[in-house]
């Protein structure tokens, strides 16, 4: 469990990548999936920093 909460803001990355991957085929004129994927990108980092700066 302690491995998963490590690498969640990897896994929030990750799956932001994979919403401006589905966003680039998509064709639509809307940017919600890139505003979506940013926030997600913005959050991971977060994330990121915030627990692996507590857990270490």
């Amino acid at each position: 469990m302690k491995q998963i909460i490590q690498n969640l803001g990897l896994i929030i990355f990750i799956i932001a990548i994979a919403l401006l991957v589905f966003g680039l085929f998509q064709n639509t004129t809307s940017n919600n999936i890139l505003l979506i994927s940013g926030v997600l990108l913005v959050a991971g980092l977060f994330v990121h920093v915030i627990v692996n700066k507590k857990l270490l």
